[in-house]
C-alpha cells in the first residue's frame, strides 16, 4: 500500500504545532533561570559573542508570551561590574551599556552586567561611550534584534510611540537633564498624555520626557527593539 503524503503532512504540522504549545506552556510556567539556560544555549555562544548573520536569532522570541515594555529592571550605571567582580572603572560612561543590561534582562531573563557589555564593545581598556550602533551590535551578541534609526525629532518621536504601541522598548540618546547636559541614553517604556517614559539608568527610576523637550533634548540616535520584552524584571535590583 503506497503512503499518502498529504495525509502524512497534515499529521506532522499537526504534531509540530502541538510540540510549540507545548513548549510555550511549559516555559511560562518554569521558574526563570531553568528555561532561560537552555534557550541561550539553542541560539548560540550566550556570552555576547555575536551570531552569524543567518542565524534566526528571533525565531525563539515568538514562543514566549509578550509582556509590557515597562517591565524592565530599574538598574543604574553605578552599580555596573566586570566579568570578575571588580567594578567598572567606566561606570560613569556605561549608560548605553546599562540600557542594554536591562532589554537583554526583560528579553530571555537573564542578568548580564554592564560592565562585561563594555568589554565586548571596546575590550577591557575600552571606555564606555557608546553609539547606535554600539548597542546594536552589543544586543546581537545576546540574542536580543535591534535596528538603529537616524530620524530627527518629530519623526523619531513617532517612531517612539509606535513601537512602544507593539510593547517594544526604545533606546533613546539625548541631553537629558539628569545627565546636567551630557549625551545620555536611557529606555522608553511608556507614553501617555504627550510624554514619554524612560528609564533612566542615572536615577534608576522612569523620567518623564514631554514632547517639548524632546524636539530640545533628542540627539538623533535611537535604538529600536525587534524583540518583544518576555520576563516580568521590574523586582530585580541590580544585574548580579
Amino acid at each position: 500500500m503506497g503512503i499518502d503524503w498529504a495525509a502524512l503532512s497534515v499529521y506532522v504540522l499537526i504534531a509540530l504545532s502541538g510540540a510549540a504549545s507545548s513548549l510555550a506552556a511549559y516555559l511560562s510556567h518554569r521558574q526563570l533561570s531553568a528555561p532561560l539556560a537552555s534557550v541561550s544555549l539553542q541560539l548560540g555562544s550566550g556570552d555576547g559573542s555575536p551570531l552569524p548573520e543567518s542565524s534566526p536569532v528571533d525565531l525563539a522570541v515568538t514562543i514566549l508570551p509578550w509582556r509590557p515594555a515597562y517591565y524592565l529592571p530599574n538598574w543604574s550605571q553605578s552599580n555596573a561590574f566586570l566579568p570578575d567582580g571588580s567594578r567598572d572603572s567606566q561606570w560613569y560612561n556605561d549608560c548605553g551599556e546599562t540600557c542594554v543590561a536591562m532589554v537583554i534582562a526583560g528579553v530571555w531573563g537573564c542578568p548580564v552586567e554592564p560592565g562585561a557589555i563594555r568589554q565586548r564593545i571596546h575590550g577591557v581598556a575600552g571606555i564606555g561611550l557608546t553609539d547606535s550602533n554600539d548597542l546594536v551590535t552589543a544586543l546581537k551578541g545576546w540574542s536580543v534584534k535591534a535596528h538603529t534609526s537616524d530620524l530627527t525629532a518629530n519623526g523619531a518621536w513617532e517612531l517612539v510611540v509606535s513601537t512602544l504601541a507593539s510593547q517594544r522598548p526604545v533606546i533613546v540618546l539625548g541631553r537629558w537633564p539628569s545627565a546636567g547636559g551630557a549625551l545620555h541614553w536611557m529606555v522608553a517604556v511608556s507614553n501617555g498624555a504627550g510624554t514619554l517614559n524612560c528609564i533612566d539608568p542615572i536615577n534608576e527610576v522612569a523620567v518623564p520626557i514631554t514632547r517639548p523637550q524632546w524636539g530640545a533634548l533628542y540627539a538623533n540616535q535611537l535604538v529600536v527593539l525587534d524583540s518583544h520584552v518576555h520576563f516580568d524584571c521590574r523586582a530585580w535590583s541590580d544585574p548580579s
